[in-house]
């Protein structure tokens, strides 16, 4: 029951994320207490970082997010699920396209591109914004 708890808390997060980020934030934090490997909470904690121009914290924890997001997954081939259509799949892409958006404003281009390449190959965006 826990994790269930933790996962709202997360939602909530992003409920609050655009109009109350100090409230997003205590509701990322109290998730990771319930539940310390739920990538979506770093995610939100990260989005946050990165919103007050804290580049390194933010790396660090979209870094955190993507490995657990992957440990709990346990795979990355994109053949396996239908990413962003998936419920379980969305903090992975979170954490991917959070990394490579901080690595561009960083300017981290080899890495960056690498990242950049991985992860558009994952989904075909249309000319509508539409994800595919």
């Amino acid at each position: 029951m826990v994790k269930g708890e933790a996962q709202d808390l997360v939602y909530d997060g992003w409920d609050l994320y655009s109009h109350d980020p100090r409230g997003a934030k205590e509701c990322f934090e109290e998730a990771l207490e319930l539940d310390p490997d739920l990538a979506d909470a770093y995610n939100g904690l990260a989005g946050l970082a990165a919103d007050k121009k804290r580049f390194e914290e933010a790396e660090a924890l979209y870094r955190t997010a993507y490995e657990k997001a992957r440990a709990e997954l346990g795979t990355e081939d994109p053949k396996a699920f239908a990413w962003w259509g998936e419920l379980e799949t969305r903090p992975y892409m979170r954490a991917r396209h959070g990394l490579g958006l901080l690595l561009k404003e960083r300017r981290l281009s080899p890495e960056f591109f690498t990242r950049l390449k991985e992860h558009t190959a994952v989904y075909h965006v249309t000319p509508k914004g539409r994800v595919s």
